[in-house]
């Protein structure tokens, strides 16, 4: 059975971290092990900094959507904010990124092209949660800029 958690905050420090806690709560309730929180929690973290540098701004708040679906053996999160239009060659280098990290069976071998042709930390950190969380990453942008930036793992 599905268990659907979601979140509308600003980005702030405090909304963060209390999406933060209760996230852990949420799947400290559905008897989720510690380390699974944990690397949910560092996902949760990534796609959030990547959600606010593709707003075109990482020093303005902004509203952000964030959802966790967890079932028997998947945890899904998936965030949701505002892109700007000049933002456009950046996400086509994002598409970039993602294709790299799927196109390689091991992911430390996507981890390992994109640290070495890319300087933007962004690219390495979606590469390097793909390996060390064994989760799968996905995004797409709506027709009114809504960007929308997913992570599938699997609950050991």
């Amino acid at each position: 059975m599905e268990k659907t958690l979601t979140y509308v905050i600003s980005t702030n420090k405090s909304d963060i971290k209390n999406l933060r806690d209760g996230i852990c709560h949420f799947l400290q309730l559905h008897e989720i092990d510690e380390k699974t929180i944990e690397n949910q929690t560092r996902i949760l973290n990534v796609l959030l900094n990547i959600c606010k540098f593709y707003s075109g701004s990482l020093s303005v708040e902004q509203n952000v959507t964030v959802k966790l679906i967890s079932s028997k053996n998947q945890i899904l999160i998936q965030i949701s904010n505002h892109v700007i239009d000049s933002q456009e060659a950046e996400l086509i280098n994002l598409d970039k990124t993602i294709q790299c990290i799927r196109g390689y069976h091991n992911p430390f071998e996507a981890y390992l092209k994109i640290k070495s042709r890319s300087n933007k930390i962004h690219e390495i950190n979606l590469a390097k949660l793909a390996y060390e969380n064994k989760t799968e990453l996905d995004f797409f942008v709506t027709k009114d800029n809504i960007l929308n930036m997913s992570s599938i793992g699997t609950i050991s």
